[in-house]
């Protein structure tokens, strides 16, 4: 990489977190740590221990959240009880979160969180099926979901398995793997980013 710097981007580094269903997340944090050693290292969209950390350029996670929260307002009128769907926090999603959140809040003083699933333990190959448990187990009632994390086409098969296909989804990023939810109407509206372009 240019003047010596390398830059770590997510494909490299994705799902860092040590957990069982990730056995290999620990082995790329020492691959990751040995090139620290030798040469700086600058991660564009993770966090680790002794590593600096940036943002996309020209990312504004905030407003990302309140812009998705204008997209979805009308939607979520319709059927203001929500539900949070999620994985691990990181920078990134804690800002575009509470973006969310605060703009929607505003919107909506009627909106209701019913609740949050946590997915940042399920397999990610059995994301959909996982979920679908975990919200077919859920005694609160919804009627909107919205993902803060890439896990919109997951998010979008596990209400179909359940036959919930009349939920209201928002949520953030892969626009290719959502285009095909966006043309059947799954989505309520999409913040579209691609990481690697920006």
């Amino acid at each position: 990489a240019a003047s010596g710097v390398w830059c770590a981007w997510q494909a490299v580094f994705a799902g860092g977190t040590g957990t069982a269903d990730q056995p290999c997340a620990y082995a790329r944090r020492g691959w990751l740590r040995g090139i620290a050693a030798r040469i700086p290292v600058v991660f564009f969209n993770e966090t680790a221990d002794g590593v600096p950390f940036l943002f996309y350029a020209g990312a504004n996670f905030y407003q990302d959240g309140m812009r998705l929260a204008r997209a979805c307002r009308d939607a979520l009128a319709l059927r203001p009880d929500i539900l949070w769907i999620h994985g691990a926090h990181t920078p990134m999603s804690r800002r575009r979160d509470e973006g969310f959140r605060l703009e929607i809040q505003a919107l909506l003083p009627a909106l209701r969180w019913t609740g949050e699933v946590d997915v940042s333990a399920m397999t990610p190959s059995l994301l959909s099926a996982q979920l679908a448990r975990a919200l077919h187990e859920r005694e609160r009632a919804f009627h909107s979901v919205y993902v803060s994390q890439d896990i919109l086409p997951q998010v979008c098969l596990a209400l179909h398995k359940l036959r919930l296909d009349g939920v209201t989804v928002c949520g953030y990023e892969s626009p290719g793997r959502n285009e095909a939810y966006l043309n059947r109407n799954a989505l309520a509206a999409v913040i579209r980013q691609d990481p690697y372009r920006q």
